[in-house]
């Protein structure tokens, strides 16, 4: 097993590992982390695997942006349970939030010194965000860390929208 295979493998398994614990206590935050997270070992698997089968990577990059628009659509379903009641933050979540956060960026910074990727970058935002809707939520508005979720899964969409259109695109042009 390759070096860039065991980083996306850690990757992964800390994306499920923060996803399975984001559902079980039903927290936004955790949740919009491992989305985050998901999306960038995506990225990292399908840049590493892009040099040896291009045509399998462009099909890969299709369905990594399908699932990305997937796991959106699960964000923003979230919020609309936060709102009817069935989904309860906790309040009090910044410090699980802000190690899930440390260790997400660490994961970056790892495959970043195998491709050179500038993906970490995203993080400073991501932990800004977790920051000002931990805040707000234990201001009183419970909702905040589910918002931010939402916003965070619309910009996930997005950029899986990207990836498709642009694997699509790459795949008629016979790339």
């Amino acid at each position: 097993m390759t070096v860039a295979s065991r980083v996306g493998w850690v990757g992964t398994a800390m994306a499920v590992t923060l996803a399975s614990a984001a559902l079980a206590w039903r927290d936004c935050l955790l949740l919009l982390i491992a989305g985050v997270l998901a999306h960038q070992v995506s990225v990292f698997r399908l840049s590493a695997a892009a040099a040896e089968r291009p045509l399998q990577s462009i099909l890969n990059v299709w369905m990594a942006g399908l699932a990305v628009a997937a796991a959106a659509a699960l964000m923003g379903s979230c919020l609309l349970f936060a709102s009817l009641g069935w989904w309860g933050p906790t309040v009090g979540s910044l410090t699980l939030a802000a190690t899930a956060t440390l260790a997400a960026v660490g994961w970056s910074l790892w495959s970043r010194v195998l491709t050179g990727d500038r993906g970490w970058q995203v993080w400073p935002w991501v932990g800004f965000g977790v920051l000002i809707a931990s805040l707000a939520m234990n201001r009183g508005l419970l909702i905040a860390p589910c918002l931010l979720m939402l916003l965070t899964g619309s910009v996930l969409a997005w950029r899986g929208w990207q990836m498709a259109r642009e694997a699509a695109s790459s795949l008629g042009e016979g790339r």
